[in-house]
Protein backbone atom coordinates (compact mmCIF):
# COMPACT_ATOMS: atom_id res chain seq x y z
CA UNK A 1 0.00 0.00 0.00
CA UNK A 2 2.41 2.53 1.23
CA UNK A 3 4.65 1.60 -2.04
CA UNK A 4 1.55 2.40 -4.60
CA UNK A 5 1.18 5.62 -2.93
CA UNK A 6 4.96 6.93 -3.18
CA UNK A 7 4.81 5.45 -6.61
CA UNK A 8 1.46 7.07 -7.68
CA UNK A 9 2.88 10.43 -6.26
CA UNK A 10 6.62 10.25 -7.40
CA UNK A 11 6.39 13.56 -8.30
CA UNK A 12 6.12 16.47 -5.59
CA UNK A 13 4.64 19.58 -6.29
CA UNK A 14 3.03 22.40 -4.97
CA UNK A 15 -0.33 20.97 -5.74
CA UNK A 16 0.01 17.52 -3.95
CA UNK A 17 2.94 18.51 -1.21
CA UNK A 18 0.53 19.43 1.79
CA UNK A 19 -1.48 15.85 1.30
CA UNK A 20 1.34 13.06 1.17
CA UNK A 21 3.13 15.19 4.22
CA UNK A 22 -0.42 14.10 6.08
CA UNK A 23 -0.76 10.98 4.76
CA UNK A 24 3.18 9.76 5.35
CA UNK A 25 3.08 11.33 8.46
CA UNK A 26 -0.07 9.75 9.68
CA UNK A 27 2.46 6.37 8.97
CA UNK A 28 5.64 8.03 11.00
CA UNK A 29 6.20 5.44 13.63
CA UNK A 30 5.57 2.76 10.63
CA UNK A 31 8.76 4.02 8.70
CA UNK A 32 11.56 1.90 10.31
CA UNK A 33 9.84 -1.42 9.15
CA UNK A 34 9.40 -0.71 5.72
CA UNK A 35 11.78 -2.10 3.19
CA UNK A 36 14.87 0.16 3.39
CA UNK A 37 14.38 1.66 0.01
CA UNK A 38 10.94 2.99 0.60
CA UNK A 39 12.04 3.97 4.26
CA UNK A 40 14.55 5.90 1.85
CA UNK A 41 11.90 7.24 -0.80
CA UNK A 42 9.47 8.44 2.11
CA UNK A 43 12.34 10.43 3.91
CA UNK A 44 13.04 12.53 0.05
CA UNK A 45 8.87 12.52 -0.22
CA UNK A 46 8.72 14.30 3.00
CA UNK A 47 12.14 16.66 2.44
CA UNK A 48 10.87 17.56 -0.92
CA UNK A 49 7.02 18.12 0.63
CA UNK A 50 8.70 20.76 2.96
CA UNK A 51 10.64 22.53 0.29
CA UNK A 52 7.42 22.82 -2.29
CA UNK A 53 5.47 24.15 0.34
CA UNK A 54 7.81 27.01 0.86
CA UNK A 55 10.13 25.81 3.80
CA UNK A 56 13.12 25.15 2.53
CA UNK A 57 14.86 25.27 5.94
CA UNK A 58 12.69 22.81 7.45
CA UNK A 59 13.32 20.48 4.50
CA UNK A 60 17.31 20.73 5.69
CA UNK A 61 16.74 20.04 9.13
CA UNK A 62 14.06 17.02 8.48
CA UNK A 63 16.56 15.77 5.62
CA UNK A 64 19.72 15.74 8.59
CA UNK A 65 17.69 14.39 11.39
CA UNK A 66 16.80 11.04 9.11
CA UNK A 67 19.17 10.73 7.50
CA UNK A 68 21.35 10.11 10.66
CA UNK A 69 18.28 7.56 11.57
CA UNK A 70 18.46 5.97 8.06
CA UNK A 71 22.24 5.11 8.63
CA UNK A 72 21.77 3.63 12.20
CA UNK A 73 19.76 1.22 10.73
CA UNK A 74 21.12 0.87 7.33
CA UNK A 75 24.87 1.75 7.38
CA UNK A 76 26.05 0.12 4.47
CA UNK A 77 23.00 1.61 1.98
CA UNK A 78 25.79 3.83 0.38
CA UNK A 79 24.01 4.39 -2.76
CA UNK A 80 20.23 5.66 -1.10
CA UNK A 81 22.04 7.80 1.56
CA UNK A 82 24.00 9.34 -1.94
CA UNK A 83 20.84 10.32 -3.23
CA UNK A 84 20.00 11.74 0.11
CA UNK A 85 22.83 13.69 0.63
CA UNK A 86 22.28 15.14 -3.14
CA UNK A 87 19.03 16.55 -2.13
CA UNK A 88 20.35 18.04 0.95
CA UNK A 89 23.22 19.97 -1.22
CA UNK A 90 20.54 21.14 -3.60
CA UNK A 91 17.87 22.43 -0.36
CA UNK A 92 21.10 23.81 0.81
CA UNK A 93 22.15 25.70 -2.24
CA UNK A 94 17.98 26.98 -2.25
CA UNK A 95 19.01 28.89 0.53
CA UNK A 96 22.65 30.03 -0.18
CA UNK A 97 24.66 28.29 2.33
CA UNK A 98 27.52 27.79 0.57
CA UNK A 99 29.49 25.95 3.45
CA UNK A 100 26.60 23.42 3.77
CA UNK A 101 25.93 23.07 0.17
CA UNK A 102 28.96 21.86 -0.60
CA UNK A 103 29.68 19.56 2.52
CA UNK A 104 26.31 17.77 1.27
CA UNK A 105 27.06 17.19 -2.12
CA UNK A 106 30.91 15.95 -0.79
CA UNK A 107 29.40 13.24 1.25
CA UNK A 108 26.77 12.38 -2.33
CA UNK A 109 30.15 11.77 -4.27
CA UNK A 110 31.69 10.09 -1.11
CA UNK A 111 28.56 8.02 -0.99
CA UNK A 112 28.49 7.61 -4.59
CA UNK A 113 31.63 6.08 -5.26
CA UNK A 114 32.36 3.48 -2.72
CA UNK A 115 33.17 0.13 -3.61
CA UNK A 116 34.84 -2.00 -0.99
CA UNK A 117 36.00 -5.21 -3.05
CA UNK A 118 39.14 -6.39 -1.33
CA UNK A 119 42.57 -7.41 -2.94
CA UNK A 120 44.74 -8.91 -0.62
CA UNK A 121 48.52 -8.90 -1.95
CA UNK A 122 47.67 -8.47 -5.63
CA UNK A 123 50.53 -7.75 -8.29
CA UNK A 124 50.69 -4.02 -9.86
CA UNK A 125 53.03 -2.57 -12.16
CA UNK A 126 53.53 1.01 -13.12
CA UNK A 127 55.96 2.47 -15.74
CA UNK A 128 58.05 5.86 -14.77
CA UNK A 129 60.42 8.29 -16.14
CA UNK A 130 63.28 8.52 -14.04
CA UNK A 131 61.98 12.40 -12.13
CA UNK A 132 62.08 13.75 -8.95
CA UNK A 133 58.71 12.93 -8.59
CA UNK A 134 59.46 9.24 -9.35
CA UNK A 135 62.04 9.22 -7.05
CA UNK A 136 59.86 10.95 -4.22
CA UNK A 137 57.04 8.57 -4.58
CA UNK A 138 60.26 5.73 -3.75
CA UNK A 139 62.31 7.30 -1.10
CA UNK A 140 58.62 8.52 1.10
CA UNK A 141 56.90 5.20 -0.05
CA UNK A 142 54.18 6.35 -1.35
CA UNK A 143 51.99 6.75 -4.19
CA UNK A 144 51.13 10.07 -5.61
CA UNK A 145 47.15 10.44 -7.09
CA UNK A 146 46.76 13.41 -9.54
CA UNK A 147 43.85 14.83 -10.34
CA UNK A 148 42.33 13.63 -14.00
CA UNK A 149 42.93 17.07 -15.42
CA UNK A 150 46.42 16.85 -15.21
CA UNK A 151 46.67 13.77 -17.35
CA UNK A 152 48.75 14.30 -20.47
CA UNK A 153 45.71 12.85 -22.61
CA UNK A 154 43.13 15.11 -22.32
CA UNK A 155 40.73 12.29 -23.81
CA UNK A 156 42.31 9.41 -20.90
CA UNK A 157 39.68 10.18 -18.21
CA UNK A 158 35.82 10.92 -19.16
CA UNK A 159 35.19 12.07 -16.05
CA UNK A 160 35.11 16.05 -16.74
CA UNK A 161 33.13 15.56 -19.57
CA UNK A 162 31.00 13.74 -17.71
CA UNK A 163 31.03 16.42 -15.51
CA UNK A 164 30.27 18.96 -17.53
CA UNK A 165 27.74 17.13 -19.07
CA UNK A 166 26.00 16.46 -15.75
CA UNK A 167 26.78 20.59 -14.83
CA UNK A 168 24.68 21.18 -18.25
CA UNK A 169 22.07 18.95 -17.56
CA UNK A 170 21.95 20.53 -13.45
CA UNK A 171 21.42 23.80 -15.02
CA UNK A 172 18.31 22.79 -16.76
CA UNK A 173 16.78 22.68 -13.84
CA UNK A 174 19.04 24.27 -11.15
CA UNK A 175 20.72 27.66 -10.89
CA UNK A 176 24.84 28.24 -11.49
CA UNK A 177 25.83 28.26 -7.58
CA UNK A 178 24.27 24.19 -7.44
CA UNK A 179 25.70 23.06 -9.91
CA UNK A 180 29.60 25.32 -9.22
CA UNK A 181 29.45 23.53 -6.30
CA UNK A 182 28.63 20.12 -6.91
CA UNK A 183 30.86 20.32 -9.78
CA UNK A 184 33.68 21.61 -6.79
CA UNK A 185 32.69 18.54 -5.13
CA UNK A 186 33.94 15.99 -7.75
CA UNK A 187 37.11 17.86 -8.00
CA UNK A 188 38.63 16.31 -5.08
CA UNK A 189 38.69 12.81 -7.22
CA UNK A 190 42.35 11.84 -7.75
CA UNK A 191 43.82 8.90 -10.27
CA UNK A 192 46.32 6.57 -10.09
CA UNK A 193 47.12 4.05 -13.10
CA UNK A 194 48.57 0.74 -13.33
CA UNK A 195 48.90 -2.46 -15.42
CA UNK A 196 47.88 -5.69 -14.25
CA UNK A 197 47.45 -8.72 -17.28
CA UNK A 198 44.94 -10.14 -15.07
CA UNK A 199 41.54 -8.33 -14.74
CA UNK A 200 40.56 -8.15 -10.79
CA UNK A 201 38.50 -10.33 -9.78
CA UNK A 202 34.64 -9.19 -9.96
CA UNK A 203 31.31 -10.33 -8.27
CA UNK A 204 30.55 -11.27 -12.46
CA UNK A 205 34.07 -13.45 -13.22
CA UNK A 206 35.77 -14.61 -9.90
CA UNK A 207 38.96 -15.75 -11.49
CA UNK A 208 39.14 -13.57 -15.12
CA UNK A 209 41.50 -14.99 -17.85
CA UNK A 210 44.54 -12.80 -18.36
CA UNK A 211 44.71 -10.65 -21.36
CA UNK A 212 47.73 -11.81 -22.86
CA UNK A 213 50.46 -14.46 -21.52
CA UNK A 214 53.18 -11.70 -22.02
CA UNK A 215 54.32 -10.58 -18.32
CA UNK A 216 53.54 -6.80 -17.65
CA UNK A 217 57.28 -5.52 -17.40
CA UNK A 218 58.22 -6.97 -21.00
CA UNK A 219 55.23 -4.51 -22.48
CA UNK A 220 56.98 -3.39 -25.24
CA UNK A 221 54.12 -0.23 -25.78
CA UNK A 222 54.56 0.92 -22.12
CA UNK A 223 58.31 1.15 -22.34
CA UNK A 224 58.12 2.66 -25.29
CA UNK A 225 55.01 5.53 -24.18
CA UNK A 226 56.00 5.62 -20.46
CA UNK A 227 59.28 5.67 -19.61
CA UNK A 228 61.13 8.25 -21.93
CA UNK A 229 62.92 6.11 -24.40
CA UNK A 230 63.70 2.85 -22.08
CA UNK A 231 65.69 5.85 -19.87
CA UNK A 232 62.54 4.94 -16.94
CA UNK A 233 61.94 2.17 -15.12
CA UNK A 234 58.74 -0.02 -14.03
CA UNK A 235 57.84 -1.17 -10.46
CA UNK A 236 56.24 -4.19 -9.42
CA UNK A 237 54.00 -3.09 -6.08
CA UNK A 238 52.08 -5.70 -4.20
CA UNK A 239 49.22 -4.21 -1.91
CA UNK A 240 47.73 -5.21 1.23
CA UNK A 241 43.87 -5.98 1.42
CA UNK A 242 44.00 -2.24 3.06
CA UNK A 243 44.94 -0.40 0.74
CA UNK A 244 40.93 -0.32 -0.33
CA UNK A 245 39.22 1.75 2.50
CA UNK A 246 36.06 4.18 3.23
CA UNK A 247 36.45 6.54 5.96
CA UNK A 248 32.55 7.56 6.33
CA UNK A 249 33.60 10.07 9.13
CA UNK A 250 36.16 11.86 6.89
CA UNK A 251 34.36 11.31 3.58
CA UNK A 252 37.92 9.77 2.12
CA UNK A 253 38.19 6.69 0.55
CA UNK A 254 40.35 4.39 -1.65
CA UNK A 255 39.05 1.64 -4.66
CA UNK A 256 40.18 -0.36 -6.86
CA UNK A 257 39.09 -1.54 -10.54
CA UNK A 258 39.76 -2.46 -14.25
CA UNK A 259 39.29 -0.30 -17.10
CA UNK A 260 37.16 -1.40 -19.47
CA UNK A 261 37.69 -0.93 -22.86
CA UNK A 262 35.17 0.25 -25.39
CA UNK A 263 34.96 1.28 -29.34
CA UNK A 264 32.50 4.10 -28.19
CA UNK A 265 31.04 6.44 -25.81
CA UNK A 266 28.63 8.81 -25.62
CA UNK A 267 28.90 11.68 -23.13
CA UNK A 268 24.96 11.33 -22.43
CA UNK A 269 22.40 10.81 -19.12
CA UNK A 270 23.43 6.78 -19.70
CA UNK A 271 26.69 7.34 -19.04
CA UNK A 272 27.61 6.28 -15.29
CA UNK A 273 29.90 7.77 -12.52
CA UNK A 274 31.64 4.23 -12.38
CA UNK A 275 31.95 4.79 -16.54
CA UNK A 276 33.66 7.87 -16.01
CA UNK A 277 36.74 6.48 -14.21
CA UNK A 278 36.83 3.28 -15.71
CA UNK A 279 35.94 3.32 -19.24
CA UNK A 280 38.51 3.95 -22.03
CA UNK A 281 38.98 3.63 -25.83
CA UNK A 282 39.88 0.43 -27.28
CA UNK A 283 42.79 1.64 -28.90
CA UNK A 284 44.52 1.51 -25.12
CA UNK A 285 43.51 -2.01 -24.52
CA UNK A 286 47.19 -3.04 -24.76
CA UNK A 287 47.81 -1.34 -21.83
CA UNK A 288 45.91 -3.88 -19.69
CA UNK A 289 45.38 -1.21 -17.19
CA UNK A 290 43.80 -0.95 -13.50
CA UNK A 291 42.66 2.23 -11.79
CA UNK A 292 43.23 3.56 -8.20
CA UNK A 293 40.37 5.84 -7.56
CA UNK A 294 41.25 8.02 -4.30
CA UNK A 295 38.61 10.96 -2.85
CA UNK A 296 39.71 12.93 -0.16
CA UNK A 297 37.81 16.41 0.09
CA UNK A 298 40.22 17.97 2.53
CA UNK A 299 42.85 18.22 -0.15
CA UNK A 300 42.85 21.63 -2.72
CA UNK A 301 45.80 20.53 -4.54
CA UNK A 302 45.49 18.35 -8.21
CA UNK A 303 47.91 15.68 -6.56
CA UNK A 304 48.19 13.77 -3.42
CA UNK A 305 50.63 11.69 -1.67
CA UNK A 306 49.04 8.29 -0.06
CA UNK A 307 51.17 6.73 2.40
CA UNK A 308 52.22 2.86 1.83
CA UNK A 309 52.43 0.14 4.07
CA UNK A 310 56.51 -0.78 4.14
CA UNK A 311 57.47 -3.57 1.54
CA UNK A 312 55.01 -2.66 -1.03
CA UNK A 313 57.61 -2.22 -3.89
CA UNK A 314 58.84 -5.34 -4.57
CA UNK A 315 61.18 -5.39 -7.76
CA UNK A 316 62.46 -2.54 -9.82
CA UNK A 317 62.95 -2.93 -13.39
CA UNK A 318 65.75 -0.95 -15.21
CA UNK A 319 64.80 0.05 -18.84
CA UNK A 320 67.34 -0.46 -21.34
CA UNK A 321 68.76 3.13 -21.59
CA UNK A 322 67.87 3.63 -18.37
CA UNK A 323 71.33 5.89 -17.10
CA UNK A 324 73.80 4.76 -14.33
CA UNK A 325 73.21 7.59 -12.60
CA UNK A 326 69.39 7.10 -12.63
CA UNK A 327 70.14 3.39 -11.39
CA UNK A 328 72.20 4.84 -8.24
CA UNK A 329 69.37 7.68 -7.75
CA UNK A 330 66.41 4.83 -7.74
CA UNK A 331 68.77 2.43 -5.31
CA UNK A 332 69.94 5.18 -3.30
CA UNK A 333 65.20 6.18 -2.48
CA UNK A 334 65.09 2.08 -1.93
CA UNK A 335 67.74 1.90 0.13
CA UNK A 336 65.42 1.02 3.92
CA UNK A 337 63.29 -1.40 1.28
CA UNK A 338 63.95 -4.85 0.23
CA UNK A 339 63.49 -4.54 -3.34
CA UNK A 340 64.94 -6.79 -6.03
CA UNK A 341 67.09 -5.04 -8.91
CA UNK A 342 66.41 -6.62 -12.55
CA UNK A 343 67.87 -4.61 -15.56
CA UNK A 344 65.54 -5.13 -19.29
CA UNK A 345 67.19 -6.73 -22.20
CA UNK A 346 66.50 -7.64 -25.70
CA UNK A 347 67.82 -10.61 -26.49
CA UNK A 348 69.56 -10.96 -29.94
CA UNK A 349 67.41 -13.96 -31.50
CA UNK A 350 64.16 -11.75 -30.83
CA UNK A 351 64.64 -8.33 -30.97
CA UNK A 352 60.92 -7.73 -30.38
CA UNK A 353 61.29 -9.29 -26.91
CA UNK A 354 62.08 -8.24 -24.07
CA UNK A 355 63.84 -10.21 -21.11
CA UNK A 356 65.35 -9.45 -17.43
CA UNK A 357 68.26 -10.66 -15.52
CA UNK A 358 68.80 -9.44 -11.89
CA UNK A 359 71.48 -7.04 -11.21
Amino acid sequence: MIEDFLNKNRIIDKNNAADVQKYLFALDDKWPTYRHDLYAQIILHIGETYHQLGDTFKAIAFLEEYIEKYTELYQYDYSLKSIMYHHLGVYNSKVKQKDKTLEAFKKHVFYSLIDNKRYDNYEFYSFRTCSEYSLNDLSKNTLTVANPMKFNDPMDCLIYPWIENKRKEILDTEDLFTADLLMKAYSYIKIRCFVRNRPLPTQEIESPFPYTDVPEQYNLLMWGHYTNCHKGFCVKYQFPSDIVYEDTSLSNLTRLGNVQYVDKVSIDSSLTLSDAFFKKSNVWNYENEVRLLHYDSSVEDDFKEIKLPDGCVKEIYFGLKCLDEDKQKIRKALTTQKVDFYQIESPANDFYKLSAKRV
